[in-house]
């Protein structure tokens, strides 16, 4: 079995640094669209004249598209929630152990049992700001967090 590939990121406002494992959304999204299939059309009965009847699937009914589009939401959020998960799947070091356990005293009411210290270092730490959590997800996803690649593409035209 292929180890997944992880390469070191940092994060450009906290400045803290971690190695990520690349995850593909879109394939994530295929599992759980056949783990949850897309709804099914109703069906209806059409007449074709001359008295015959048919039953066929109505893929423009409103309910069907307003499904389609629900369905779509879940998968894609899912979809996403688990890539965040994978990604977030990392071991800390013993200076970000540290960094937590400081946090944890600083900060005795912003945090419980229940969450794990790799979290409270994500949550709490590493990501200060949404353009941290956008590059890291964008890097881990397979993009370019930095956009120095679309730039020299766009300078050599």
């Amino acid at each position: 079995m292929k180890k997944a590939q992880t390469k070191e990121f940092t994060f450009p406002d906290s400045g803290e640094t971690v190695y990520v494992e690349f995850v593909s959304v879109a394939t994530l999204a295929m599992k759980l669209q056949r783990k949850y299939p897309r709804p099914s059309p109703p069906v209806q009965e059409v007449d074709f004249g001359n008295g015959v009847m048919k039953k066929e699937l109505n893929y423009l009914h409103p309910d069907y598209e307003l499904s389609v589009s629900k369905w779509n939401q879940f998968v894609d959020s899912e979809a996403m929630a688990l890539a965040l998960k994978r990604i977030f799947n990392i071991d800390l070091t013993a200076e970000q152990k540290k960094d937590v356990k400081a946090w944890k005293k600083e900060n005795p009411d912003m945090w419980d049992e229940s969450d794990s210290d790799t979290s409270l270092w994500f949550e709490e730490i590493a990501c200060d700001t949404d353009n941290d959590l956008e590059s890291l997800v964008t890097f881990a996803t397979g993009g370019d967090p930095t956009g120095e690649g679309i730039d020299a593409q766009t300078e050599s035209f």
